[in-house]
């Protein structure tokens, strides 16, 4: 399994869907990898698992990858009916030698990676490390989104944290903390600072407002386990990115 760890990060915070039914197929290997790559042995099922991952999460697969020597034609509607409801979806198919050639034609549905079954593990390895590679930064180019780890991001736009693709639920007090924190990146942010902004004139006794600030940050911590956040001793505190 070590020769997959490196794959690990780049994987990580990438909702896949993976619809295919061959028990020796290489993309097995990656089921351990992270909990956000869904499998299915159909192409109805498939479907299903799309539909219900865009209305629990209220956004689509950041890629899907399907074996298209399940059924060609079955395949081909497959991703029509992906495609009626996300036209940007990122495609990538998987198939043999021999109906590789017959994948060409899905260039005609913007198809976007093509990897041949044959492929060398290796090299396998090395198109899925790109693949995640370049869907993560197309997310960044299309979203105004900051990655703050691994699993978090925040949305400028919305001023909403996201967990692996899901909106974590926050108060108006906690958005006004995790704004102060990203005007000043990798700095430390004094509990003044983070006081004022946050409760600006409802500030009434400097003593209770450091209570609520450090009852502030506990209740965040408890929200959000993944998030790093540093006290540095007499100053305030850091964001760990």
């Amino acid at each position: 399994m070590e020769k997959y760890d490196y794959l690990k990060e780049s994987l990580s915070g990438l909702n896949i869907l993976i619809v295919e039914n061959d028990p020796s197929s290489k993309f097995n290997s990656l089921k351990s990898l992270s909990p956000t790559i869904l499998f299915t042995k159909s192409y109805l099922n498939g479907l299903n698992i799309f539909k219900e991952h865009n209305i629990r999460v209220n956004n689509f697969f950041d890629v899907v990858i399907i074996d298209i020597d399940l059924s060609y034609f079955g395949a081909i509607k497959f991703l029509k009916s992906i495609y009626k409801y996300n036209r940007n979806q990122s495609i990538v198919v998987y198939s043999n030698t021999e109906s590789f050639k017959c994948a060409v034609l899905l260039l005609n549905l913007q198809v976007d990676y093509f990897i041949r079954k044959e492929t060398k593990e290796n090299i396998f390895l090395k198109k899925i490390l790109n693949i995640s590679k370049e869907i993560k930064n197309k997310i960044k180019k299309d979203t105004n989104i900051l990655e703050l780890n691994r699993q978090l991001f925040w949305d400028l736009d919305k001023h909403e944290l996201i967990e692996n693709s899901i909106c974590i639920p926050l108060t108006k007090y906690e958005i006004l903390f995790f704004e102060t924190f990203l005007k000043k990146t990798k700095s430390v942010v004094t509990n003044d600072e983070l006081i004022y902004a946050i409760w600006d004139d409802e500030i009434v006794d400097d003593r209770n407002s450091l209570s609520n600030l450090k009852n502030l940050i506990s209740r965040v911590r408890k929200k959000v386990p993944s998030l790093k956040i540093k006290n540095v001793y007499g100053m305030g505190y850091k964001l760990i990115f």
